[in-house]
């Protein structure tokens, strides 16, 4: 691939990394799991975040500073909580061959990046109260963006005279909203994108469980894809990219994805043939990508076998 198709393809294109039984997964479903980010590794990366908040608080409003930290415990999920609420986030990452992602995803079973066109993305939004967001890295970003989102909320609120426990909510709301895209600099080089839930609380029947370190694991199955007729989702568990119900068949689905990446692999011509097997006529591609590869080896020379 050329430095301008590349250039074209990330300006367009963001890429999952997964997993084989991540990978069959997603298109066996058609959807693809948000955590829960109090469960995910770089769990102290939002609660630094909420940090941030609180410092820029004790200094240019001083008089929030108790309520913010009470408001806050409900934001963290703390034991003082009357009700919790949680932020569902899945990654992914504008670089498509990536070695430190290969090295979290490509292990001795193999991984895959999976090339979803950012416009899909993009589109959860207005149906399934997920936002598309770049993360940020830099401190003097992520300070600039927290200080003009609580200028912005209590300045607000103090105009409209709101009530201080309702202003507090509202802030908890947009510290749930931003705090999982301040990333720490260490990760810059990831160039990593989130699709971020508004906050939910854990008792809304959407959200499923996984069993994974020795806990069960909260996440919510966003459905991706366009059907191509209408269907039912006999559980009515799942968030579609439309607004319908979830087929009941996910074969019903054609996946916004416009290639494939293999992690490195001893077989690589035989991973790039299952691949494309698999791939086959469940891609929604537009005409100027359709005779652009599905199937792309990675070509890294990193060995786990």
């Amino acid at each position: 691939m050329d430095q301008s198709t590349v250039h074209e393809t990330r300006s367009k294109v963001l890429y999952h990394y997964t997993t084989p039984e991540g990978l069959l997964g997603i298109f066996k479903h058609s959807a693809i799991w948000a955590t829960d980010i109090l469960y995910l590794n770089d769990s102290e990366e939002f609660l630094g975040a909420l940090d941030l908040m609180t410092k820029i608080i004790d200094e240019e409003w001083p008089k929030y500073s108790g309520p913010w930290k009470l408001a806050r415990k409900i934001v963290e999920g703390g034991p003082s909580a009357k009700s919790t609420v949680g932020t569902f986030v899945t990654s992914f990452s504008a670089k498509e061959n990536s070695l430190e992602q290969w090295r979290a995803y490509g292990g001795r079973d193999g991984g895959f990046s999976i090339g979803f066109y950012k416009n899909s993305l993009e589109a959860l939004g207005p149906n399934c109260e997920f936002n598309l967001r770049k993360c940020l890295y830099r401190d003097d970003e992520k300070a600039e963006l927290v200080r003009s989102t609580l200028k912005t909320e209590i300045e607000e609120g103090e105009s409209n005279r709101q009530a201080l426990q309702e202003m507090m909510i509202d802030l908890g709301t947009h510290a749930l909203l931003i705090a999982p895209i301040l990333k720490n600099r260490a990760f810059e080089n990831e160039e990593e994108w989130r699709l971020v839930s508004a906050p939910i609380t854990l008792d809304d029947r959407k959200i499923e469980f996984c069993h994974r370190h020795a806990m069960l694991i909260p996440y919510i199955n966003v459905i991706l894809g366009k059907p191509d007729r209408q269907g039912a989702d006999p559980d009515g568990k799942a968030v579609q990219a439309d607004g319908r119900a979830a087929p009941s068949d996910p074969n019903l689905h054609l996946l916004p994805v416009r290639d494939v990446w293999i992690a490195p692999t001893p077989n690589s011509n035989l991973a790039e043939r299952s691949l494309k097997a698999l791939l086959a006529g469940r891609l929604e591609r537009p005409e100027r990508d359709s005779s652009a590869p599905i199937a792309i080896p990675s070509g890294i020379p990193y060995r786990t076998w």
